[in-house]
């Protein structure tokens, strides 16, 4: 990345390199980073929780607000109600094969 870069992971902790994140900030290669996950979750003495100035460490949950917890708890309603009325729920992938075997 280009020094100066900030660096942000909110996908998988294996993606990235938590001690090189670290070298990374401490050699002034990165402005700043965030994390939101890590390699070993939740941290513990083996694995501690990163530390330093420039460096943000969330507990794997960027993606909670209160609009996206509105949204999980409909789209898991919406779910639930299609099933019931024995459709496919929305979003779900359903290999053709085993429409046909449960029709």
């Amino acid at each position: 990345m280009p020094r100066g870069s900030y660096l942000i992971n909110t996908a998988r902790g294996q993606l990235v390199e938590t001690a090189a994140v670290v070298e990374a900030l401490e050699r002034g290669q990165l402005a700043g980073a965030a994390l939101d996950v890590l390699e070993v979750e939740p941290p513990d003495a083996a694995h501690p929780s990163p530390s330093h100035p420039r460096l943000i460490v969330t507990p794997h949950a960027a993606w909670y607000s209160p609009a996206s917890d509105r949204e999980v708890i409909n789209k898991a309603t919406s779910a639930l109600l299609d099933a019931l009325d024995g459709k496919v729920p929305a979003g779900i992938l359903v290999p053709q094969d085993s429409r046909k075997e449960s029709s």
